[in-house]
C-alpha cells in the first residue's frame, strides 16, 4: 500500500492529490490518500479527509511508500516507521501555504528523504523509490540523533525565522518539541 498524505494545514494541497491518483493509476497496489484541505477527487485511491493520529500511524506502518508533505512532524513520524518518505513541499507561488518554508526544510533534509519538487513527478519516484533511496542516510530517533537534530532544527528556525517571520512560531514550536524529547531521553 502506498500512503499519501497532505497533511492538515487549512490550504489545499490539490498538486498532490492529483499526483496521488496519477500513482494509483500507474500501480497495482492500493493507494491511500489523506487530503486534508483538498477537495479534488481522486476516484482510483481510497480518499480520506482527515486521519486520527493512531489510524495515521497504522497504515504508516503498513504501507510500503510513504508520500508526504513536507511538514517536519509527518516526515519525523513516517521515519520511525523505518520509511525514507517520499517528500513533496507545499509551494506558496501555488496557493498551498504561507510561504516557502517547507521548500526550505526539504533543502536541509535532500539526503534523507526523497525529494520531488515537482508533484508531477510522483509516479516515476514511487515506482522507482526502492532504488531512489539506496545509500540515503536514513532519519534516526536514537536520543543522541534526537539530540543533533534538535540543535539543526534550532538553527534552521534561526534561517527561516529571518526569511519568513510568519514560520517562526511553528518552527519555534518543533524546536521546542524536539528539545523538550531531547530531554526526556536523557
Amino acid at each position: 500500500m502506498i500512503l499519501v498524505t497532505t497533511g492538515t494545514h487549512v490550504q489545499p494541497f490539490d498538486r498532490l492529490v492529483r499526483a496521488a491518483e496519477q500513482v494509483a493509476l500507474a500501480v497495482d497496489e492500493e493507494v491511500v490518500v489523506q487530503r486534508g484541505a483538498s477537495k479534488e477527487p481522486a476516484p482510483h485511491c481510497r480518499v480520506v479527509d482527515l486521519l486520527p493520529w493512531s489510524e495515521l500511524e497504522a497504515l504508516m506502518g503498513q504501507a510500503r511508500v510513504v508520500v508526504c508533505h513536507t511538514g517536519p512532524a509527518t516526515v519525523f513520524q513516517a521515519a520511525s516507521h523505518g520509511h525514507v518518505p517520499v517528500v513533496v513541499p507545499r509551494s506558496a507561488s501555488h496557493g498551498e501555504h504561507v510561504d516557502d518554508h517547507q521548500r526550505w526544510f526539504a533543502s536541509w533534509l535532500r539526503d534523507k528523504v526523497d525529494l520531488v519538487e515537482d508533484p508531477a513527478e510522483l509516479v516515476e519516484a514511487v515506482t522507482r523509490h526502492e532504488d531512489r533511496v539506496r545509500g540515503l542516510a536514513p532519519l534516526r530517533s536514537s536520543p543522541e540523533e534526537i539530540a543533533a537534530t534538535a540543535d539543526q532544527m534550532a538553527s534552521l528556525v534561526r534561517q527561516v525565522a529571518r526569511r519568513s517571520p510568519r514560520s517562526y512560531n511553528a518552527m519555534n514550536a518543533l524546536v521546542s518539541l524536539f528539545q523538550r524529547k531531547r530531554r526526556s531521553d536523557r
